[in-house]
This record gives C-alpha cells, structure tokens and sequence, in this order.
C-alpha cells in the first residue's frame, strides 16, 4: 500500500519523524483487523494515532517537536474529538480506541487499489 504525506510534514526533521510514527499507529491498527471504514471508527483510528503522538511527546519528546508542532497536534487530535458521540468520547477518554465498528479485511485491503493508502 502506499502512504501519503502532507508537504506541511516536512517542515521540520522531528515533525516528519513525528508523522511517520503516526503512520506506523494506522499500519498496527490494520495489521490488527482494526482499519474501521465508519465514520466514527475513522475517526477512533485518527484519535489513537494522535494520542499515540501526544503520549510520546509527554514521555521525553524524542522527536524534538517544538511547542508549535506539538500545539498542532494537540488541535488536530481536539478537532476530531469533538466529531465523536459523547459514548465514544467516553470511551476514548479512557484510552479504549477498539470497538465494535465494521473494518477492511486486511487480505481485502491488500488488493484493493481503492482501499490502499
């Protein structure tokens, strides 16, 4: 599959480093059958990989991420919260990002040029 990255993610060595990570939390998530193709679940598996994101940058902030990039992490995670029903917010405030919402098979997936990222 392929991967697409934003221009605005080479705007610094940390914040690419950073995204690549994030991506890295989408491959976990459809190696574990849990790419969601709902909105809600979209939105759960955008969610994780932001908090994923955050999480590191509170632990020691390995990519060096200025107080700037880490801002716009913060609001992107913000933006997409605020899409979820309170119940999945719940959820997610809980740091519970798996639930019962349809998903690509991964064979499916693989070989599909559609599904493919």
């Amino acid at each position: 599959g392929k991967i697409r990255i934003a221009s605005s993610a080479f705007s610094s060595q940390g914040y690419l480093a950073n995204t690549i990570y994030h991506e890295t939390i989408h491959i976990k998530q459809l190696s574990e059958g849990r790419w969601y193709i709902s909105e809600t679940g979209s939105i759960l598996n955008e969610l994780e990989a932001y908090d994923a994101e955050m999480d590191l940058f509170v632990a020691g902030n390995p990519f060096t991420l200025s107080s700037d990039e880490a801002s716009d992490i913060w609001s992107s995670y913000n933006a997409y919260y605020s899409l979820l029903p309170s119940r999945y917010q719940n959820l997610v405030d809980n740091g519970i990002f798996v639930v019962n919402e349809p998903t690509i098979e991964r064979n499916f997936c693989h070989h599909n040029p559609i599904l493919k990222r």
